[in-house]
């Protein structure tokens, strides 16, 4: 008796975990073609709602704007026609505060995104413009996934949104 319980809390916990796991996603954050990790995005379903948070984790980075597109095919990011992505073109920008300095820099930055139902694979490319304190250089930084088809270091990632389902007990 006593076994066949622990298996089934075993199992119960088992069965959160693997659905919490399958609802959230974090992605490195690379800064510049030298591939430094400065921090990640993270991506979680919350209600009917898709939450994508840029955290930079690197105290020698800081962000001065994110760019965001999230698309239901790879082929709806806005791209070049020799398949570079275009930032400037994605539906979603944030621009971070201003520091005490004069500098706009920022270590976090979210979206809340409202799904409308939907669910399924997405194609999410997350840009963030940082800059190295030590030596106030600007870098490009991309959420750390599948490259871009063009000639640049760019990538995008998918994440797939959990159908609605019934909450384990």
């Amino acid at each position: 008796m006593k076994k066949s319980v622990g298996i089934w809390i075993t199992l119960f916990i088992l069965l959160i975990f693997t659905n919490f796991r399958a609802s959230a996603l974090a992605a490195d954050l690379i800064a510049g073609r030298n591939a430094d990790v400065v921090g990640n995005v993270s991506v979680s379903k919350e209600g009917d709602f898709l939450h994508i948070k840029y955290t930079i984790n690197d105290s020698n980075w800081c962000m001065t704007n994110t760019h965001l597109h999230v698309a239901p095919s790879f082929e709806s990011i806005p791209q070049t026609k020799s398949g570079n992505p275009i930032p400037g073109r994605f539906d979603y920008r944030g621009t971070l505060g201003y520091s005490t300095e004069g500098i706009v820099c920022g270590v976090e930055y979210s979206y809340m995104i409202q799904l409308f139902g939907a669910t399924g694979m997405l194609y999410i490319a997350a840009h963030a413009d940082v800059i190295n304190q030590m030596n106030q250089k600007g870098e490009a930084a991309w959420g750390d996934g599948l490259e871009f088809p063009g000639g640049n270091w760019a990538t995008y990632f998918t994440y797939v949104v959990p159908a609605p389902g019934p909450i384990p007990r």
